[in-house]
């Protein structure tokens, strides 16, 4: 256990403090996510780019459990349903718009599993962030 002395309110000197309220165990692992391409139009097709609106925004993935948020295949789903639910909200928004493609690169999530030293309860919270994109052209 790690000493840190830290004052509290009173200014009375509290000894490990960090040891004293540590109540939980921690197992943290790191996931990357390739999301799959989605697209309306074909690729090939050249625009005229004053015609081409690209939107590129970072979206937040925040995902709890009790267990198996690490797995792989919860990870995958977990960021392709926060992608995914971002593009319907961007062709919402853009809807005077036709939508070319959206797409994302690889990403990195970061799980962490923890078990209440007390209770026993465990819990588990996924986080991370994607860069996604999106390409529209105007009608």
């Amino acid at each position: 256990m790690e000493k840190n002395n830290e004052t509290d309110v009173n200014g009375e000197i509290i000894t490990n403090f960090d040891a004293f309220f540590t109540i939980e165990s921690t197992d943290e692992t790191e996931s990357t996510v390739t999301l799959d391409e989605t697209a309306y139009e074909s690729e090939n097709v050249n625009y005229d780019s004053s015609k081409v609106l690209k939107v590129t925004e970072k979206v937040n993935v925040t995902y709890k459990g009790v267990t198996g948020c690490c797995q792989q295949s919860r990870v995958d789903s977990e960021v392709q349903k926060a992608f995914n639910d971002w593009v319907k909200e961007k062709i919402y928004e853009y809807r005077h718009l036709r939508w070319i493609k959206a797409w994302a690169p690889p990403t990195r999530i970061r799980c962490t599993q923890t078990r209440d030293i007390v209770t026993g309860k465990r819990r588990c919270v996924g986080r991370g962030t994607i860069q996604a994109s999106i390409t529209f052209r105007r009608l």
